[in-house]
């Protein structure tokens, strides 16, 4: 079994490698106009207005940006939260990450009045966490995290996915242990959020190794539209 299990490993270590180069090789203006058709995506779903609370990533590097999407959350008074993991790991070493909702965007795409979110900040500071990625800072008397499974939907990164759901993240497992109550065989918990993938296309593949602890999605949207994995 251990040989497996690194096998396994060494088998994520290659996909990565090679997609987060296909990735990284993607221009500014790729990364801009493939961000807004993916959010574009999102907004006109059937049922994006049942979602009131929902968890969004802040992009890095060349990820799919989902500030658009959150720019217009914010404007429609949807409750917007995003994770912060630079939370100390537990003696067993599981990764933990929080959402804490948050009122405005990192770095503001527009000003226009027009477009301003009517809600009071909750949180108006951003900072760097250990990845270099941006998180909401807050101080410790005020505390806007939301316990996961009242989230509606959550809108993850990935590395690489495939059409059954699997998802190959950067490697840390904070989603897969986040959100490891939303496994199938996990019954304690009669509502969660819905998983939704978010990625280009050039991440698809026939298939993603997978260990006991990842976590599949519910859903997967790229720039070609929205994928739904067959569970068969």
């Amino acid at each position: 079994m251990g040989n497996n299990i690194n096998n396994i490993k060494q088998h994520k270590a290659k996909i990565r490698q090679s997609l987060r180069t296909s990735r990284n090789n993607l221009t500014k203006q790729d990364v801009t106009e493939k961000s807004l058709a993916i959010c574009r995506h999102i907004k006109n779903h059937s049922n994006f207005n049942l979602i009131n609370k929902l968890g969004l990533y802040l992009a890095h590097g060349r990820e799919v940006k989902l500030n658009y999407l959150l720019q217009d959350c914010l404007t429609l008074n949807k409750e917007c939260y995003a994770p912060v993991i630079n939370y100390p790991r537990a003696v067993n070493h599981i990764p933990k990450m929080k959402f804490h909702r948050v009122s405005c965007l990192p770095h503001p795409i527009i000003s226009s009045k027009n477009n301003q979110s009517k809600m009071k900040p909750l949180i108006h500071l951003w900072r760097k966490n250990i990845y270099g990625i941006d998180e909401p800072y807050q101080t410790p008397s005020i505390d806007t995290y939301i316990d996961m499974w009242k989230i509606d939907a959550v809108f993850m990164p990935l590395v690489a996915f495939d059409e059954q759901g699997g998802r190959l993240g950067m490697g840390g497992g904070y989603y897969d242990a986040t959100f490891s109550f939303c496994r199938a065989e996990n019954k304690r918990f009669t509502k969660r959020p819905l998983l939704i993938g978010v990625a280009y296309e050039l991440q698809r593949i026939k298939s993603v190794p997978l260990e006991a602890e990842d976590i599949k999605m519910d859903w997967v949207v790229t720039e070609n539209g929205w994928m739904k994995p067959n569970t068969n």
